[in-house]
């Protein structure tokens, strides 16, 4: 047996072949694990820096092992996978509540951190993020979870978009500053179907994230969790790549 050291729980153990997009996922989407999906890193959420395009199948990750991906992930797809059930249906009513959103942001953590680490592009997710999810069960500090949605138009079934946040205002005698800080940054953002999420880090205080008004009526945090959620009234963004750069971080005179 081929021995591996575990990202997440940092362990030399069995390897895994976990892929980036679940195998039933990828048949609850596309129908079957033969489809071709693409994976875009790119800068200011739209220019493409480089792109990962492959089968299902093909897209894995080797460095999980089997205790992990057997574990808690498992655990966790089960968990996710009759809420996204939910969020796909065309229904009058769908209110996202406490637990909803801890279980939606931990998947969304998980697949985001499996992303980047499977991908053709450097890694922006640090090790200790990936330890500190598996150690304590919950998201790094200054992590932002966001969830939105699609009309019924658009390609791309499964898809992601992952760079660094790129829009920052702050006072101009301190513009270096939090560009260079800006370098810790990542956002990874996904498409399933119609439903978008995005995970966001800052390495400062959340207090400094801010969104426009719009913004505000097509993009939901569920991660710090918020009040309930009405999944209805969330405003329908034109696409993943706009979805993906409305991150702007503004920092104010003291």
């Amino acid at each position: 047996m081929k021995k591996v050291i575990c990202i997440f729980c940092n362990q030399e153990k069995e390897k895994a072949k976990e892929h980036i997009w679940p195998k039933w996922l990828q048949i609850r989407i596309g129908g079957s694990t033969k489809g071709v999906f693409a994976g875009t890193h790119a800068k200011l959420g739209v220019i493409p820096i480089s792109e990962r395009i492959s089968s299902g199948e093909n897209l894995v990750l080797g460095t999980v092992c089997k205790d992990c991906n057997n574990g808690w992930m498992e655990k966790l797809e089960s968990e996710f996978r009759p809420l996204l059930d939910v969020l796909l249906k065309k229904s009058d009513k769908i209110l996202l509540n406490k637990k909803d959103s801890i279980i939606l942001s931990h998947w969304a953590f998980k697949t985001a951190c499996v992303i980047n680490k499977g991908s053709n592009f450097h890694q922006i997710i640090p090790n200790e993020h990936f330890k500190y999810f598996y150690d304590n069960k919950k998201l790094p500090q200054n992590v932002i979870v966001e969830i939105g949605k699609l009309g019924n138009s658009g390609d791309e079934t499964l898809a992601w978009r992952q760079g660094k946040i790129q829009f920052i205002i702050s006072p101009s005698s301190e513009s270096m500053i939090y560009a260079n800080i800006a370098q810790n940054s990542y956002i990874i953002s996904m498409q399933i179907n119609t439903l978008l999420i995005r995970v966001a880090y800052w390495p400062l205080k959340i207090s400094h994230y801010n969104k426009s008004d719009e913004d505000k009526k097509k993009i939901k945090r569920i991660w710090p969790i918020n009040n309930k959620i009405d999944f209805n009234k969330i405003i329908e963004s034109d696409n993943l790549d706009i979805f993906s750069m409305s991150v702007h971080i503004v920092i104010k005179n003291s």
